[in-house]
């Protein structure tokens, strides 16, 4: 097959170049001759054909595993395993019970404390002052019948009819009054004039102390409560009502897949990664699903080998994944080739020139021969290894035009 193929891919040269030497393409074309209105093609690779199948693994692009970060015991759970759950689903309750008798404690300390505040800030009561005032004025009756007293005893002790003792007695007893006075005096003041800046700052303070300790318990309280922070599906269950976890290091509680989106890990050669381009497309098939093919996008090709392997690692994102798709399934990726990716082209873009084969192609709009090397065919093309570029112009009806012919498209 491949032999009839080739003497085909000869006769039909030969004919090209017996077209070629007709007497009307003998004339030598000069700068004064009008352009040649040729068709075109842009030379691009092929990478429709020659694929290899990697096993690869489908990871869900979320995968949360939820831990506790308070101790406790583990009251209710409210999840088994393969449950779809909703962001913020309550999950669990761990030692709740007990940080709610916390919080509460908490609120009965900062309300003291704000009504002592209140208290410092008003000052004394109208009938606390009216009780100091009357201690007042029972301080200086005392004072006045202790005076009294002194002087009656300092007019005998003149005398010497009394004694030195009683002398001494009478003038403490003045001392001693005057000083309560004294006393009763401050009292006064401090119940008229309410309380020092120093009493109403620690005031404050404790009220700020206290209210601290309850955001630290409602804190504790809410994170007892175990929410699903992501929407998806139960994967794992590790702890049953009942067991206490104690923190650190703390223990996991479940973990949650997001089954809405997936994407493919999957290892390639040396040889083969240069094939593959980041936001292309590829095709792969699901070991559980068969009869199925699924399409993704090259998001990520590692620009280094793994040390031990000297493959390559590619993430693909799934395009609309299958509901039954499941994160560790194993997917088979179809990966161009390291053949893949050679230009082919139509026969008829094919000329002769001089005995050598070769092509037209577009340069400064003139016609340039390209000898080039035929591959083999690709169903009704013949494949180029060697003498094209990417991206330039091929004539694909070179029987109008020889070298230097100007062109136009």
């Amino acid at each position: 097959m491949c032999h009839s193929r080739f003497l085909y891919l000869h006769l039909f040269l030969v004919f090209v170049a017996a077209a070629c030497l007709t007497p009307r393409n003998l004339v030598a074309a000069d700068g004064d001759r009008p352009a040649v209105s040729v068709s075109v093609v842009k030379v691009e690779k092929d990478f429709s054909f020659g694929y290899i199948k990697r096993a690869g693994s489908i990871t869900a692009i979320r995968k949360v595993r939820i831990s506790s970060e308070v101790g406790g015991m583990v009251e209710r759970l409210f999840f088994e395993r393969g449950d779809r759950v909703k962001r913020g689903q309550i999950l669990a309750e761990i030692g709740t019970s007990k940080i709610r008798l916390e919080v509460e404690q908490a609120l009965t300390a900062l309300k003291a404390a704000e009504i002592q505040l209140e208290k410092v800030k008003k000052g004394s009561r109208a009938e606390e002052i009216a009780i100091s005032e009357a201690a007042l004025k029972e301080a200086d009756a005392a004072l006045r019948e202790s005076e009294e007293h002194f002087r009656r005893i300092e007019a005998l002790y003149g005398k010497s009819a009394v004694s030195t003792s009683e002398y001494d007695s009478a003038l403490r007893a003045v001392e001693s009054t005057r000083s309560r006075r004294a006393a009763m005096v401050q009292q006064l003041s401090m119940a008229r004039e309410g309380a020092r800046k120093e009493d109403r700052a620690i005031a404050e303070a404790q009220v700020a102390q206290a209210g601290a300790a309850v955001a630290l318990a409602k804190d504790r309280l809410f994170r007892s409560v175990i929410r699903s922070p992501i929407e998806g599906v139960v994967s794992h269950k590790a702890v049953e009502e009942g067991e206490v976890i104690i923190v650190p290091p703390g223990a996991a509680v479940a973990q949650i897949v997001d089954s809405s989106s997936f994407k493919v890990e999957v290892a390639v050669s040396e040889m083969d990664v240069v094939n593959v381009r980041e936001n292309s497309l590829l095709q792969f098939t699901v070991d559980p699903l068969p009869g199925k093919t699924f399409n993704a996008e090259v998001t990520f090709v590692s620009p280094a080998a793994e040390p031990l392997t000297r493959n390559y690692v590619i993430e693909l994102l799934v395009k609309h994944p299958d509901k039954a798709m499941s994160d560790g399934m194993t997917a088979r990726v179809r990966i161009p080739r390291a053949e893949a990716g050679a230009v082919t082209v139509h026969p008829s873009a094919l000329t002769e020139k001089d005995g050598s084969v070769g092509i037209y192609v577009v340069e400064n709009d003139k016609a340039v021969f390209r000898r080039v090397d035929v591959g083999g065919y690709k169903g009704d093309r013949i494949i180029i290894s060697k003498g094209l570029v990417e991206g330039e112009f091929l004539i694909t009806n070179p029987a109008i035009v020889k070298e230097g012919t100007k062109v136009t498209y």
